[in-house]
């Protein structure tokens, strides 16, 4: 799931949501185990220079599920992307 809220009318500045859940249908081995794998959620801001470019800058927690007695690893990241 994404959205893109732009920030005035005419305005190439936005904020930016992103949600996105893996789920795994099967298990193949010991480390990858079926049912929910990982999450990752991103919030930040976005340019747009063109119709078809954007820069969009902001923070991305992952959390991905570890199988064994381990506690879950989470991730904290400053992400960029350019599309």
């Amino acid at each position: 799931v994404r959205g893109l809220h732009p920030l005035g009318k005419q305005s190439p500045r936005s904020l930016v949501g992103q949600e996105e859940i893996f789920i795994n249908l099967n298990s193949a081995t010991n480390n990858l185990q079926a049912g929910y794998d990982q999450n990752r959620l991103f919030g930040g801001v976005g340019y747009g220079f063109s119709k078809n470019t954007r820069l969009e800058v902001g923070y991305q927690w992952v959390n991905i599920r570890v199988p064994t007695a381990a506690p879950d690893r989470n991730l904290h990241t400053i992400l960029t992307m350019l599309h």
